[in-house]
């Protein structure tokens, strides 16, 4: 009979098996892994005030509108005076967008060329027929509604139209 090997070498009955050393566990991660997070952190903060700053930018720049807008709802369409009163609040809201020196001393032609600007190619040239009509004792009842309706286009693409001309953009 052939002795088997712990009978045949009694020191391998002695020895232990291998142990293998524990797993690598995730933290502490490297230094490069802790940069790489703090600096997407970094991004993420960063990027959030910029959105929110961005957000808060674009309720001011349509806050004048927006009034604007209220101010129109509430207007007559009866009221003998109701052309004035829309090209007055036009003035006024395109003065807190163009400034004064630019806009408040505007009238007749290109007055109407200007707040032509702000609109879609199909609405312009649409403001002057309507608006001459300002001074007459009571306009055509659709030919105020259709001024209120443009005013409110006008209000409309407004905010956007001022945002993109200082970049060299078209209007809405």
């Amino acid at each position: 009979m052939m002795p088997t090997s712990a009978t045949a070498n009694p020191a391998l009955s002695a020895m232990k098996d291998i142990r293998l050393p524990p797993e690598i566990g995730f933290w502490p991660p490297a230094p490069a892994v802790l940069a790489l997070l703090v600096l997407a952190m970094l991004s993420l903060i960063a990027l959030s005030v910029w959105l929110y700053r961005r957000h808060l930018r674009l309720q001011r720049q349509q806050a004048p509108a927006k009034a604007a807008l209220q101010l129109l709802s509430q207007l007559d369409t009866e009221d003998p005076q109701l052309m004035l009163h829309l090209s007055a609040l036009l003035k006024r809201c395109a003065i807190s967008y163009g400034g004064r020196e630019h806009v408040a001393s505007l009238t007749g032609e290109p007055w109407y060329q200007y707040l032509d600007q702000a609109l879609p190619s199909k609405q312009q040239g649409k403001f002057q027929r309507l608006l001459q009509q300002r001074y007459q004792m009571q306009p055509a009842a659709e030919d105020a509604e259709e001024l209120i309706t443009l005013c409110q286009q006008w209000l409309l693409c407004a905010p956007s139209f001022y945002r993109r001309v200082g970049k060299g953009g078209k209007s809405c």
